[in-house]
């Protein structure tokens, strides 16, 4: 699979957000970035399966995956209710 290029625009809005987080103490990114809470879900196995094969194909957990889903859900419905 071939990489995606970035645009020039996409890279310069990158290395800004990578200047601004270098300006937050470590403390505080470990207490935003840090999983430390324990979510089980409940499931058919069918589900878990899919679930799990549609993580590895993104390559991400199952966990990242979720959340991804979540905060994705939110924007359209918050998108959607303006």
């Amino acid at each position: 699979m071939a990489k995606k290029r970035i645009s020039p625009e996409t890279e310069r809005r990158l290395d800004e957000l990578a200047d601004m987080l270098r300006k937050v103490p470590l403390a505080r990114l470990e207490t935003v970035l840090r999983k430390t809470e324990t979510l089980n879900v409940r499931a058919t196995l069918s589900d878990k399966t899919s679930i799990q094969q549609a993580a590895k194909r993104y390559r991400l957990t199952v966990t990242e995956y979720l959340v991804r889903l979540h905060w994705f859900a939110e924007e359209i419905t918050n998108t959607t209710r303006r």
